[in-house]
């Protein structure tokens, strides 16, 4: 089976490749029409273990989403990296929000490769009464790239929103790591755990700090993400911060936190303070605010 970036004609006799463009490209017309003829395609992966709904969610392409639930298309099928069709929808908002601006014109003409001109190509379907009878009213009149409409879409047909993949990581993890603040928001109001650990310990809190999202930050921490949570290598959100220069962060990280002061001042596995990784992280700004920080009832302290 062909790399889905091509565009090579060769493959058109192949229904599962053609499904998965078609899933990919946000043609719902053409994905119905290929599982109306071979509808046991509709969980059939390529390659690389990704099924038409891997592509469709990657994508943001909703009507093509619910189109293949409606077939039967298992909302928690997994690829070969145990990656659900969520997980593809949490780290796709950046590519999601690029192909708005360039569908809408705000991107400049000459940024438009032939490889974005497909995936925009997104609900373009003619007015057939069968496909249409396919797609609920209320989901015909939503946005198509609505990350939160697929998010919920998914849920609601049994999707697990905490599922791990093979690193442990869950949706939300993906969400933090991606700056995905509308699908954070949407797998946390449908039940998401807010301090799930992946195989290295961290939850999506420091996963948020790391890549530097302070919107996502803000919401895990006022869902209840727990700031004195610390990883395989006893680093606290504070040393994630503190290693990434993140001044903001460790703002709202002190408002949150319960026991932020201590925890400041406390040693990961290494015996390192976050003021010792701000130091070795050559982040000056954020050693000055750490000192600020200091306790007025400390003469003293680890560095």
């Amino acid at each position: 089976m062909g790399d889905l970036s091509s565009t090579d004609n060769s493959d058109e006799d192949n229904p599962t490749l053609e499904r998965c463009k078609n899933a990919r490209d946000g043609n719902a017309e053409k994905v119905y029409e290929v599982l109306i003829k071979c509808p046991d395609l509709v969980n059939k992966p390529d390659n690389d273990g990704l099924t038409a709904l891997h592509y469709a969610t990657k994508y943001g392409n909703l009507e093509v989403v619910e189109v293949l639930l409606n077939f039967g298309a298992n909302a928690d099928v997994t690829s070969k990296e145990l990656m659900t069709p969520l997980h593809m929808s949490a780290k796709a908002q950046l590519l999601i929000v690029f192909i708005i601006l360039f569908a809408t014109n705000y991107v400049e003409p000459s940024t438009k490769s032939s490889q974005l001109l497909k995936l925009t190509r997104t609900g373009k379907f003619d007015s057939s009464s069968r496909f249409k009878d396919n797609l609920s009213n209320s989901n015909r009149s939503m946005t198509v790239n609505s990350p939160i409409a697929i998010v919920d879409l998914l849920v609601r047909r049994g999707a697990n929103v905490n599922a791990a993949d093979a690193y442990g990581l869950t949706p939300l993890h993906y969400a933090a790591m991606k700056a995905n603040t509308l699908t954070a928001q949407a797998l946390l109001t449908n039940g998401a755990n807010v301090n799930p650990k992946g195989v290295k310990g961290m939850t999506p809190l420091p996963t948020a700090c790391i890549h530097g999202s302070d919107d996502i930050v803000r919401l895990l921490l006022s869902n209840g993400a727990d700031c004195c949570d610390m990883d395989n290598r006893k680093n606290s959100v504070y040393h994630i911060a503190a290693l990434h220069g993140r001044n903001n962060t460790l703002k709202l990280l002190l408002q949150y936190g319960k026991n932020a002061h201590v925890m400041l001042w406390s040693s990961n596995g290494e015996g390192k303070t976050p003021l010792r990784l701000a130091v070795e992280g050559d982040h000056p700004d954020t050693v000055q605010s750490i000192l600020e920080l200091k306790s007025t009832q400390s003469s003293e302290f680890a560095v």
